[in-house]
């Protein structure tokens, strides 16, 4: 017996297999296109936009993903990112700030020269809770401003990130 003879008796099973392998090809060539909405909080990534607070306004808005903290607006007004989440739906009154994020002006300079944001420079960012007092991300004094966001929610939610529509 050949591998034609095998292909030619079996051909309908064949054929379904085929067909299911394509599908799942496309599936995944389509995901792959359209991509993650976002891949970590502190990603360069273009894949649309983020929140931002102007300090000196105490104003959030909607810019794009690729500014690197802290820049000046359209009105020449410091930004910072601006972390929200929720415990539920990401709706307008559900979600919350949970921290501020910026870079020294030396990283920041290092990203905007194109260094490639590794887990090390990203571990370089500062956070606020207020957007007055700054901490190293990577530092121990940090931890209670990333993670105060987790205690807003009762046990039986989940904290979400909340991104831009």
């Amino acid at each position: 017996m050949n591998i034609r003879d095998t292909l030619e008796r079996h051909r309908t099973i064949i054929s379904i297999v085929c067909v299911i392998f394509m599908l799942l090809g496309l599936a995944l060539g389509v995901r792959w296109m359209i991509g993650p909405r976002v891949t970590s909080p502190g990603s360069f990534a273009d894949v649309g936009q983020e929140f931002y607070y102007v300090l000196e306004t105490k104003q959030y808005f909607v810019d794009s993903i690729n500014k690197v903290p802290p820049f000046k607006n359209d009105k020449g007004q410091e930004a910072v990112r601006a972390y929200y989440f929720s415990c539920g739906p990401c709706t307008k009154g559900s979600r919350f700030v949970g921290y501020y994020e910026k870079y020294s002006d030396e990283v920041k300079q290092r990203i905007e020269s194109g260094a490639e944001l590794t887990s090390e420079l990203a571990g370089q960012a500062l956070v606020s809770a207020d957007g007055q007092k700054w901490f190293a991300l990577d530092k121990h004094e940090s931890r209670p401003i990333t993670s105060a966001a987790r205690k807003k929610c009762k046990k039986d939610q989940k904290l979400r990130p909340c991104y831009p529509e």
